[in-house]
């Protein structure tokens, strides 16, 4: 599951190899103190990002040239570590950590559509662009304490909403299909006229811890905005809700909260 995932972040402020230093020299403490071998790999957005001194400081001499020739090396303590780039590297892996430095929308999408992993840690360049990601995970300050998860702020007729909606949409597919879309769309039509608040990041958010592929929490967030905007979408009618469904998202949510 993905609420199993240890996630961290290192605040990074551009090209501080410190950072990058702190990221693998965590790793190799990971595989010291675990009791199973732990593969990694290391995700950089091109080749380029990757500067061998920072990686032969902490792993060993020569092997930020072994993991551009596409090798493996091994680490102190167990475990190998890989390179992927952001073209290269696609969501499935067999291993247990990803190092992320410098990633984009696209990686992170990735990394998170990766579920049988067991750890992430994240070197931003700036900590504004992966904000949207830490929205939804909440993730672990290297060198900060910091337990449990962030509550997200929707209230407690819209979750019980999304609950709704994600019992019958494919997320496997997320949105892809013309009646979950639909779906969506009049749930959101049907709270927005109700005047319940909607916040279109807080539900990508919500959508990111329940199990949603990344594309269908972002078309999520983009049905929210178009709702908000009240922009004219093209709807089936296979995506229509019961007329009182509104009466018994309400009745959940006054359940949940006695």
């Amino acid at each position: 599951m993905s609420e199993d995932i240890q996630r961290f972040v290192i605040p990074n402020n551009g090209p501080e190899t410190e950072s990058i230093l702190h990221a693998l020299a965590h790793y190799v403490e990971y595989c010291q103190h675990s009791t199973s071998v732990l593969d990694a790999l290391l995700i950089v957005p091109t080749k380029q990002q990757l500067e061998g001194t920072v990686i032969d400081e902490v792993i060993g001499i020569g092997c930020a040239k072994q993991l551009l020739k596409g090798k493996p090396v091994d680490v102190q303590g167990g475990g190998s570590l890989l390179l992927k780039t952001e073209r290269t590297f696609r969501g499935a892996w067999h291993g247990e950590v990803l190092i992320v430095i410098y990633p984009t929308k696209k990686m992170l999408n990735a990394v998170d559509a990766c579920l049988t992993i067991s750890a992430v840690v994240v070197v931003p360049w700036i900590m504004e662009e992966i904000s949207e990601w830490v929205r939804s995970w909440s993730p672990s300050l290297l060198g900060d304490v910091q337990s449990g998860v962030t509550p997200l702020n929707i209230n407690a007729v819209v979750q019980e909403g999304l609950k709704a909606l994600t019992s019958r949409v494919n997320l496997s597919t997320g949105l892809a299909h013309p009646s979950d879309r639909s779906a969506a769309i009049g749930l959101f039509r049907i709270l927005q006229k109700a005047g319940e608040a909607l916040d279109a990041d807080e539900i990508r958010a919500w959508a990111m811890r329940n199990n949603w592929i990344p594309r269908g929490a972002d078309d999520l967030c983009e049905v929210v905005q178009g709702v908000l905007a009240r922009k004219r979408f093209k709807t089936s009618r296979s995506g229509g809700w019961a007329t009182n469904i509104l009466d018994i998202l309400r009745e959940r949510a006054a359940g949940d909260a006695q």
